[in-house]
């Protein structure tokens, strides 16, 4: 089961998903408009959707599919708020996993990454040089000298740069023994970073497991994430922001499920061990604050009694109201919100639920403390 969560700015989507979404029949992608799940024009890909990406008002999608409906589109298509569309005849690919926008000089082109790199230009595909092999992941960083394009994934050397006219490895690239899955920029404080995710031990000759940290000169490992990279590995990185300042968080795989850990710039915070593999994770406004939304698979609460989903909600302590015990959103601890944890009082399905103030997955005498510390105050 693979999944995918993107908030779509600018545009007229709240929120676009591949995730089994429930009860509805749309096979690999589906639009959550806060209350609702629907489809995109009444019809829906024939296969998975691997990749989500915003320009304005226009979306592209690219996954293992060859139809949208009963229009051939290989591997990627386009959605422009009202139809569908094709890009020309598609691409040459098993499945492309990874999309992005730049101007190369030569005008904004869609790059799509999959068993290969390639460009549209707006009436054709082509090669992006001489190609590079799998391609996970692409990211657009400027490390002093211009914006270029960064992609990372199972290719000799891992993560490479491309200039408009030629790729190169970045500060030396990777052994084979691991790969690159996820890249994302993030500003710790010290200025904007590139930072990659996935399954390895080392990048250039410096030891760093699963993150690791470019600042356009060298790399660096990213704190500790205490994983095992013959055994785990990272799925996503994201910079999201929950009302309390960016920060970069990483969704991944454990030999015992799955993790979600926040970067500060300074240390880790580990949420949600062994609920279940995480692929993504984005943060969405509800009627009680913005909350991460995480997708995989997902198992909340103990065994035996665990609900099984593909999407959840979850709010980390601190977060927002729900960290001072502020759980009905309204910006102040009151009887409202004392009534909600009191009802879900030793009945919490796992962390991140009304009540739960401290994310450990239980309403108990520790929330309760802490909601009644913050009696009458505001929060949020």
């Amino acid at each position: 089961m693979y999944c995918v969560l993107r908030r779509i700015r600018d545009a007229s989507l709240p929120l676009v998903g591949f995730c089994m979404p429930g009860g509805l029949p749309a096979k690999g992608l589906a639009v959550w408009d806060g209350n609702n799940w629907s489809t995109l024009g009444n019809v829906f890909p024939n296969s998975t959707v691997k990749v989500l990406f915003a320009v304005e008002q226009t979306l592209y999608i690219g996954g293992a599919f060859n139809k949208i409906g009963e229009m051939p589109a290989k591997s990627v298509a386009k959605w422009d708020g009202q139809a569908w569309s094709a890009l020309g005849n598609g691409l040459p690919l098993v499945g492309v996993g990874a999309l992005q926008v730049w101007d190369d000089g030569s005008g904004s082109i869609l790059f799509a990454g999959g068993t290969n790199i390639y460009k549209w230009n707006g009436a054709t595909w082509s090669l992006v040089g001489a190609g590079l092999g799998t391609v996970l992941a692409l990211e657009l960083f400027d490390d002093g000298s211009g914006t270029a394009l960064y992609a990372g994934g199972g290719f000799p050397g891992r993560i490479a740069r491309w200039n408009g006219a030629t790729w190169s490895l970045v500060g030396g690239g990777m052994n084979p023994s691991g790969f690159v899955r996820t890249l994302e920029v993030f500003d710790d404080g010290t200025g904007p970073a590139l930072y990659i995710g996935g399954a390895f031990a080392a990048v250039g000759g410096v030891p760093a497991t699963c993150v690791a940290r470019w600042n356009g000169n060298a790399w660096s490992a990213v704190g500790d994430l205490h994983l095992d990279p013959d055994l785990e590995e990272v799925n996503e990185l994201k910079v999201l922001d929950l009302g309390d300042g960016p920060a970069l968080y990483a969704t991944g795989l454990t030999g015992n499920g799955g993790f979600l850990m926040k970067w500060d710039g300074k240390q880790w915070t580990s949420y949600l061990p062994e609920i279940g593999n995480m692929y993504t994770v984005e943060a969405f406004d509800t009627p009680a604050g913005r909350r991460l939304h995480l997708g995989g698979a997902i198992a909340i609460g103990q065994y035996p009694n665990q609900l099984h989903t593909n999407i959840a909600y979850f709010t980390p302590p601190g977060a927002g109201g729900f960290g001072c015990g502020d759980f009905d959103g309204d910006g102040v601890v009151t009887q409202a919100d004392l009534g909600i944890l009191l009802a879900a009082f030793d009945d919490c399905p796992g962390p991140g639920c009304p009540g739960d103030a401290n994310g450990d997955g239980v309403v108990d005498q520790q929330d309760l403390g802490i909601l009644l510390a913050h009696f009458g105050q505001e929060c949020g």
